[in-house]
């Protein structure tokens, strides 16, 4: 009984993902008709000549059902097939010269997303009237992609369709097929976003959860209902605190270097002769300590770039370049990030900070 209805779900399942498949199958080859328009600058395997010569067809079964049910016998039904062959003829035109760019720029080492769905001329121009006035731009291009391009189409095909309706009623079917294809595309990223965020609140609570928090500082949805045992926690503190609470000095000298900086742009660190190392297990002079605990923080030098670290013992700032902490000089190799623009602590998977929405170098 349970195998049966498994059975059915998994075949229900199977038809759901076929029919979406041609959906968007069908909604892809109306809306690249009139996307060669709109848009230029494709990725290579976004817009190729496959997509083209699949939409063709389409086309070209809409100018037979014109040449045979409707006749040749009025001249407005004669100038709605040669219209429709001149779109026809004009969309081949321009998908070609779409995919020659695409490969050239392929060839000349451009990078560029495979799977671009290309730049909007109104985006183009927009952005040609803001650098000329030195004005901010007022519209992004997924917004001109998704509430801009569309209308604008539709109300291009209502004005062909008193003119000539098949053309004019298949403008308007393409710019629709265009927008239901914006939509599912903006409503796929909006959930890739969300799922990256849902996994960053995840970790963070888990780990406060391993530190031993009993309540959240905040609420963020996450319930965690396992709790470790006192002695797990003593455990795991211990483990992750030890080396924490050990003297700056003395952790450099436990853990050596292990930058994978260029010579060019890592620092000079000046080692001790191998002859008299630091530490020969003999007592260390505590003046030692305190006068690298209570010095003031080096000068913060310039920091380039989008990102920075952080010394997780002294809290001294230093570029990503540094390999070792200037003021207590410990290894900064496995140091947080910070967005040097809203100065919050930023994971190195990331391509822009979640924060501020700066792009992340």
């Amino acid at each position: 009984m349970m195998q049966g209805e498994r059975q059915r779900d998994e075949e229900a399942a199977y038809y759901t993902q076929k029919t979406r498949a041609l959906a968007d199958l069908f909604m892809m080859l109306f809306a690249r008709t009139i996307e060669v328009f709109l848009r230029f600058n494709f990725g290579e395997r976004y817009f190729n000549g496959l997509s083209a010569l699949a939409s063709a067809p389409l086309l070209l079964g809409l100018i037979l059902i014109l040449s045979s049910f409707l006749g040749q016998r009025g001249g407005a039904r004669q100038m709605d097939s040669g219209l429709m062959t001149g779109f026809l003829a004009l969309f081949l035109f321009a998908a070609g010269v779409h995919v020659i760019i695409a490969k050239i720029q392929r060839y000349r080492g451009a990078l560029l997303h495979s799977r671009y769905s290309g730049t909007p001329w109104i985006y183009w121009l927009i952005h040609q009237v803001k650098k000329n006035l030195d004005m901010p731009l007022p519209l992004a291009e997924h917004y001109i992609k998704l509430w801009v391009e569309p209308p604008l189409a539709l109300i291009v095909g209502s004005i062909v369709a008193a003119l000539t309706p098949p053309l004019g009623m298949w403008i308007i079917v393409a710019s629709l097929c265009l927008w239901m294809r914006g939509l599912i595309a903006a409503a796929q990223a909006r959930e890739k976003l969300l799922d990256m965020l849902d996994q960053h609140i995840e970790a963070e609570s888990l780990a406060a959860a391993f530190q031993g928090a009993r309540e959240p500082l905040e609420n963020r949805g996450v319930e965690v209902w396992g709790r470790l045992t006192p002695s797990e926690q003593a455990a795991a503190l211990n483990l992750a605190t030890m080396r924490q609470k050990l003297d700056p000095a003395l952790q450099s000298m436990m853990t050596p270097p292990t930058h994978t900086a260029s010579p060019e742009s890592a620092p000079r660190v000046e080692t001790a002769p191998t002859a008299s190392p630091p530490y020969q297990g003999k007592p260390v002079d505590p003046s030692l300590y305190a006068t690298i605990a209570s010095s003031a923080p080096l000068p913060t030098q310039e920091l380039a770039g989008s990102v920075y670290v952080e010394c997780p013992h002294c809290r001294q700032q230093e570029s990503i370049s540094q390999a070792t902490c200037r003021r207590c000089f410990a290894d900064l190799s496995h140091a947080p990030l910070f967005c040097n623009h809203c100065k919050k602590r930023v994971e190195p998977t990331w391509c822009a900070c979640i924060h501020c929405g700066k792009a992340l170098g």
